[in-house]
């Protein structure tokens, strides 16, 4: 699994930052050529990180090293993209050394950070890395778990190569729960998506001996043999040390299964040999297994290839050396699968829950603090409001009983006015009447005097 854990992981936060033709050993001695003439800051932080990438596959003590130097700085710098990526590489190097306990505390740290960050890219990428540690611990449902999460990001950012990655992961995960057909479709899907890319790295050999181990498991002899053979001889052509100990293990079972078949006809037909033969052939496949499992520390690649080598003396009846090759088997197996692992793993994972659910709950009370201010604010814009149309309404009150008392004075004037009028017109109206009676009275006067003197001028002397 440990190809798988170095594609997926080794890029997660700073694909382009030291982008180079080279690679392997050439790329590692030019990172370490800028070391010394890069000044501590975010840049000799991904320098750091790289150096660690770049060890992790051929020295993981030295990559953890360089990652821990990358984590110190970034601390120091306060820079939480750059601790993230740091967690990764460590994690990375630590699942190479087969340490899984230590290789899940890094990438949970990691992770918190990224989540923090909301970086999808990281999200998706250690979530993948923390697949792979439940792989090799057998947690198969944990580990398809964080599988589908992983690939649901990269599918939604759009990362091709990683969704052909993470589909071929998943199907490495069914095949260990025995669902061959179902790991063979992924694996397919995987390699078809590789070859529409046009294979990048190490890709094409690794889908090659994983789509073969899928069909030799569906016992597709011909297919397996012809997908094994060209897998290893790419592997071996690219010196990928780390797929070609797949090759040999995987080759070997399949010359095992051919040997041991009921049916002769592919022992005959496809390898053109006897059952000894075939065995022998299958028995140095797992010796170059051995060695060069040992050679890399891969001990989950190494306590198969004692199981496969177990089966193979067992049929070519060599019980006693069976018997201490499988003994080999489970005391590797121990190593990997064990009380003091799983509790490790538990503890981590709980610290995790642990510090996720605290981190929660601080959000809240600083939420909570926060929606008191606001809810404090608001409070004092709304008394502020309030006031203001109370105020407003007690100025529209006022102006309203003011306009009420002047109408009320207004009225009075008025009825005063029109009652002064009517008595004015009443009086005029005497007035008038009286005026009439006195000139009447004066006509009337005036007309009896008339009378009284008109004799006297007519009288006679």
């Amino acid at each position: 699994m440990k190809p798988i854990l170095l594609t997926c992981l080794l890029c997660l936060a700073y694909s382009t930052a030291f982008a180079q033709p080279k690679a392997g050993q050439a790329l590692l001695d030019s990172l370490l050529a800028e070391l010394p003439r890069a000044k501590p800051d975010t840049n000799r932080v991904k320098l750091l990180y790289w150096i660690s990438g770049s060890y992790s596959r051929i020295n993981p003590s030295e990559g953890i090293n360089y990652a821990n130097q990358s984590l110190t700085l970034a601390r120091q710098l306060t820079w939480k993209k750059g601790m993230a990526g740091a967690y990764g590489s460590l994690g990375n190097n630590y699942i190479n050394k087969s340490d899984y306990p230590q290789a899940l505390t890094a990438y949970l740290s990691g992770l918190k950070i990224a989540e923090e960050l909301k970086d999808k890219y990281m999200i998706a990428g250690i979530t993948g890395g923390i697949g792979i540690v439940y792989v090799n611990l057998a947690n198969y449902p944990q580990a398809l778990a964080n599988y589908e999460k992983a690939l649901k990001g990269y599918e939604e950012l759009g990362n091709k190569a990683r969704v052909a990655l993470l589909l071929n992961n998943i199907g490495g995960v069914y095949n260990q729960q025995g669902e061959y057909a179902k790991a063979l479709d992924y694996r397919l899907k995987s390699l078809k998506l590789n070859e529409a890319m046009g294979f990048r790295g190490a890709e094409k050999e690794l889908n090659f001996d994983n789509v073969g181990q899928s069909y030799l498991n569906l016992a597709d002899y011909p297919q397996a043999l012809t997908y094994l053979q060209n897998g290893l001889k790419l592997s071996k052509a690219n010196r990928n040390k780390q797929i070609v100990v797949r090759g040999y293990n995987n080759l070997g079972k399949l010359y095992l299964k051919i040997a041991t078949d009921s049916n002769a006809t592919f022992l005959i037909t496809l390898l053109r040999s006897d059952k000894a033969h075939t065995l022998q052939k299958a028995n140095a496949y797992i010796d170059s297994a051995v060695v060069l499992a040992k050679e890399l520390g891969d001990i989950p690649y190494l306590y198969r290839a004692y199981q496969t080598r177990s089966q193979i003396q067992e049929a070519l009846g060599e019980p006693q050396a069976a018997l201490a090759s499988y003994q080999d088997f489970i005391k590797t197996k121990d190593l990997v699968i064990n009380q003091r692992n799983s509790s490790q793993i538990a503890v981590a994972t709980l610290q995790y829950d642990f510090d996720k659910k605290e981190t929660a709950f601080k959000f809240e009370q600083q939420l909570s603090v926060v929606q008191l201010q606001q809810q404090k604010q608001q409070r004092t814009y709304l008394l502020g409001s309030v006031s203001l149309l109370l105020a407003l309404l007690g100025l529209i009150v006022f102006g309203y009983l003011q306009k009420q008392k002047a109408n009320t004075v207004l009225q009075r004037q008025k009825e005063e006015i029109n009652q002064k009028s009517n008595q004015l017109e009443q009086s005029l109206a005497e007035l008038k009447a009286t005026q009439t009676q006195l000139i009447q009275k004066e006509k009337m006067a005036s007309l009896g005097s008339s009378r009284r003197v008109l004799p006297t001028r007519f009288r006679t002397p």
